[in-house]
């Protein structure tokens, strides 16, 4: 239930921060997405709490042997996906230099290869 849980809730923030990229589209079409409604800076203070919420459950969780002892995962994710969401701004997706456009992308779609590929240089 527990990885349910974190599963569920990344791909929800998931989805919100793919909806930042084209928020003038989303209005102009009637789409009512988190960003377009609550604008982009609220909808990352929320996608913040809740990725905060959901690591400190996960740790509760590690702690009392709820699931098993995957720290260096649950580091990386929680560093990652909160640095992005205190910098990322939808004009990055037009920006000339490469890792800005492509940092969306890169946080979403390669989280999870590149948090095991970190477990695994870390851990041996």
């Amino acid at each position: 239930m527990v990885i349910f849980l974190f599963y569920g809730l990344k791909l929800f923030v998931t989805s919100c921060v793919n909806d930042f990229k084209d928020v003038k589209g989303d209005l102009a079409a009637g789409i009512r997405t988190l960003p377009a409604c609550m604008g982009e800076n609220l909808t990352k203070k929320i996608l913040i709490i809740i990725i905060l919420g959901l690591h400190g459950v996960m740790a509760y969780a590690v702690i009392f042997q709820v699931i098993r002892n995957e720290w260096i995962l649950l580091f990386y994710s929680l560093v990652i996906t909160t640095l992005f969401l205190l910098v990322y701004s939808s004009s990055f997706e037009k920006n000339s230099v490469f890792i800005f456009r492509r940092m969306r992308e890169i946080v979403i779609y390669w989280e999870s290869a590149i948090s095991l590929g970190v477990r695994v240089c870390i851990a041996g």
